[in-house]
């Protein structure tokens, strides 16, 4: 009876280490490296204080990441976020070009693809540095093929004009929308100061489902 209670109470304490194991695993993660230059496009000199957009959507698993970095002295910029585990998606990073339109680089990362660079050309006083600019990040809700939409311009916009790319269009500051299918879409926010005669307007690819 007594060796019948030990090897059960081994079994009991093998599960349990398994058990503990697999948590372990499942709570990994795995770091996602971005950096790269601004330059004139003329001069070829570093352009300091340009904006810097870094998004991602996850084509494994539910995961997503937004952030905005700035430019230092050098032009230079970089940024770091953990993912999980066997999550892997595509990466956005965006800066403004000399007529505001986005300069936008598109890459795929996993765990054996982690550690990007990019260089972009653009004006020293062109976008990036103005107070009227269009921005907006997104996330998933528990609907897969529900997005929430959070406005991120600058400059004080009385009114914004979203298009959802798939015929969907909203005129509120914060909306989530409901596509038909999953899939990459183009959304754009158009944002308008009337007091200022200001309209500025940001597109950026997004993944549902």
């Amino acid at each position: 009876m007594f060796n019948l209670k030990i090897k059960m109470m081994k079994k009991l304490f093998l599960a349990v280490l398994l058990m503990m194991a697999g948590f372990m695993v499942s709570g990994q993660t795995y770091s996602v490296s971005v950096s790269g230059t601004v330059e004139d496009i003329d001069s070829g000199n570093p352009i300091k204080g340009q904006m810097v957009f870094i998004n991602t959507d996850s084509i494994s698993g539910d995961f997503y990441y937004f952030n905005m970095v700035v430019t230092d002295e050098n032009g230079y910029f970089e940024d770091n976020f953990d993912v999980p585990s066997g999550v892997s998606g595509d990466l956005f990073v965006s800066t403004y070009g000399c007529d505001n339109e986005m300069l936008t680089r598109q890459v795929t990362f996993s765990e054996n693809n982690n550690d990007f660079s990019f260089t972009f050309q653009t004006c020293e006083n062109g976008g990036g540095g103005d107070e009227c600019q269009a921005m907006f990040y997104y996330y998933p809700t528990d609907d897969p093929l529900t997005i929430q939409f959070m406005d991120e311009s600058s400059g004080n916009p009385d009114s914004w004009e979203w298009d959802f790319g798939g015929g969907g269009t909203s005129d509120e500051q914060n909306p989530s929308h409901t596509f038909e299918k999953e899939g990459e879409y183009m959304v754009s926010l158009t944002m308008i100061n009337d007091s200022t005669d200001c309209t500025s307007t940001f597109e950026m690819p997004v993944w549902v489902g």
